[in-house]
């Protein structure tokens, strides 16, 4: 069901960028920060609870999903940089 509304939210930013097309894009940001904060309340309440263990198991939770893939792609990129040609 959000995965339907999440691409829509998707184009939405595409069209902004690609086709100039206003206010759409802008919305469809504001779309996703309440999709995002409305699931990570849900994810915190059924799985993880509001205690400091709760939080921390969240918190590692979150950075282990997150950042091997950010320092993967950080990497790519540097790989990519140095090896392609400038023009």
């Amino acid at each position: 069901m959000f995965g339907i509304y999440r691409t829509l939210l998707a184009l939405m930013v595409v069209l902004l960028h690609v086709g100039d097309v206003p206010y759409i894009g802008e919305y469809a940001v504001y779309g996703f920060f309440a999709l995002s904060g409305y699931l990570i309340t849900l994810v915190m309440h059924r799985n993880y609870g509001y205690s400091l263990e709760g939080l921390l198991g969240f918190a590692i939770n979150r950075f282990l999903r997150i950042y091997p893939v950010y320092w993967a792609a950080c990497l790519l990129a540097i790989l990519m940089l140095l090896t392609l040609d400038p023009e």
